[in-house]
């Protein structure tokens, strides 16, 4: 009962605090981010076409300027020195998530996505902090005060994921993934992680909250240790 407790309310203390944080911020997310800095055009090179000082950045092999010769072009060339992006295609070239695969390849920025399917949107609120990390930071730093260590108590735990078996979107892996902790902190930091490789979250949004995280937990376990002395 007192483990519940104070997990629990240590969550709800991280709730509170992350959405806090995000009505008082209001910050934005990568789609909306990338989408309208790319409207904008590039920042690099006040000579070259479509400059704009809140633009995108301008890296070779990864944001450029779509060329006259350019695939991405269009048949009348209306997306001339649009910004193009090196990334996830997205949902737009998956019909059969079990057969298709999106890859990586040149899209208009202005068509980006995060590595997600359609009907699983980007969260339709602020994106700083990121909840994910200060949930997950706040449950592993509770546990390792509840166990008196920062490992799990049966041993390293693990998580195959086969080939071509665990992606909901598109075919993949393309092989067998073993995934590892040790710790409970290895885990939440990994669940952390996950919502930048996903495109959901910035690294701001993440380490930020994995820091409200750490003093939430801390604050809430010293706040239960006073009601269990009664």
């Amino acid at each position: 009962i007192k483990s519940y407790l104070t997990l629990t309310g240590a969550l709800h203390d991280a709730g509170i605090s992350a959405w806090s944080l995000k009505a008082y911020y209001n910050f934005i997310r990568p789609i909306s981010a990338i989408r309208w800095m790319s409207d904008n055009g590039q920042c690099s090179d006040s000579l070259l076409p479509r400059y704009h000082p809140e633009g995108l950045p301008l890296i070779e092999g990864k944001i450029e300027l779509v060329n006259k010769k350019d695939l991405l072009v269009g048949e009348d060339k209306e997306h001339l020195n649009k910004i193009k992006l090196n990334v996830w295609r997205g949902p737009d070239y998956i019909d059969n998530p079990e057969e298709d695969v999106a890859g990586v390849d040149w899209i208009l920025a202005e068509n980006w996505w995060p590595y997600q399917r359609y009907s699983f949107a980007t969260p339709p609120f602020a994106g700083y902090v990121s909840g994910h990390s200060t949930f997950s930071v706040a449950a592993a730093e509770i546990l390792e005060q509840i166990t008196g260590s920062p490992f799990f108590p049966d041993g390293l735990k693990e998580e195959t994921i086969k080939k071509n078996k665990f992606l909901e979107f598109e075919k993949g892996p393309s092989q067998d993934i073993t995934l590892q902790w040790a710790t409970y902190r290895e885990a939440a930091d990994e669940t952390c992680l996950s919502r930048i490789w996903g495109g959901i979250h910035p690294p701001v949004d993440d380490i930020e909250g994995r820091k409200v995280g750490m003093k939430v937990a801390a604050k809430s376990f010293d706040f239960v240790q006073q009601l269990f002395k009664h």
